[in-house]
């Protein structure tokens, strides 16, 4: 497994906060996902290493869709 955490530029809203949290958490690659919202971080868990590139840009797609002007 290996982590990998990550700063949410311009996350403003806590509720969107927690939805991007369960869906990255729902992706098949993930084993968990934590966004700590006054810190704008996220961390995640991955199964396996190799899947990193792809993981990135699905959990980029979910941020985007919940709140387009927050970057990863």
């Amino acid at each position: 497994m290996t982590n990998k955490d990550f700063t949410l530029e311009h996350l403003g809203c806590a509720n969107c906060a927690m939805k991007m949290e369960r869906r990255i958490q729902a992706l098949p690659e993930i084993a968990s996902a934590e966004i700590i919202f006054p810190l704008k971080k996220l961390t995640i868990t991955l199964e396996n290493k190799r899947n990193m590139a792809s993981s990135i840009d699905k959990i980029e797609k979910i941020i985007k869709a919940i709140e387009p002007g927050v970057r990863l």
